[in-house]
């Protein structure tokens, strides 16, 4: 999902890969090799991309959120904004392990954002300041459709959302008329 939101924000024309980093850990080195294809800054240091961002994009599967944050935690500043992708992780359970009154979203996207086709739900933390949601709706516009919903809802957007478009195209590829 990482590097299909990272060809939309690109595609768009809006986001230039000059300003995007992206890290990994050293043992995932095909998908730095593909970042660095598209012109982005690369690192296995995530706390490189934290120091360098305004908007931390964490697109780690669910069991590495702790782990992502509590590297980034000891340099998190108030100023930056952190956006989840991470499928099932509460806003509260990332804010519990950052510094207090860190600014946390949480999002799920699509992969059609990689052609602009994206549909994304978002929910904004408590520490989040006026702007925050109007900041995630403009990057995920960016890449297709973005609505802010209640938290609540956020686990069965990620259904449809992520299931939504694979349907569509087996009906489409698979349905002849009769």
């Amino acid at each position: 999902m990482a590097q299909a939101l990272a060809r939309g924000l690109i595609n768009s024309g809006k986001y230039s890969a000059s300003n995007i980093i992206a890290s990994s850990p050293k043992s995932d080195v095909l998908l730095l090799e593909e970042c660095k294809a598209l012109g982005i800054a690369t690192t296995h240091d995530n706390t490189e991309v934290s120091h360098n961002s305004d908007v931390i994009i964490v697109a780690v599967k669910p069991p590495h959120v702790s782990k992502v944050a509590s590297e980034i935690a000891p340099i998190f500043r108030r100023d930056q904004l952190l956006v989840s992708i991470a499928m099932g992780i509460p806003i509260r359970f990332i804010e519990t392990l950052l510094p207090s009154k860190s600014r946390v979203v949480r999002v799920m996207p699509n992969t059609p954002a990689v052609v602009g086709a994206g549909a994304s739900a978002f929910a904004i933390g408590s520490a989040c300041l006026d702007g925050d949601s109007d900041k995630v709706k403009e990057i995920f516009n960016t890449v297709g459709f973005a609505v802010e919903v209640p938290e609540v809802h956020i686990d069965p957007v990620t259904g449809l959302s992520g299931g939504g478009p694979s349907y569509v195209s087996y009906k489409i590829l698979f349905t002849k008329e009769i």
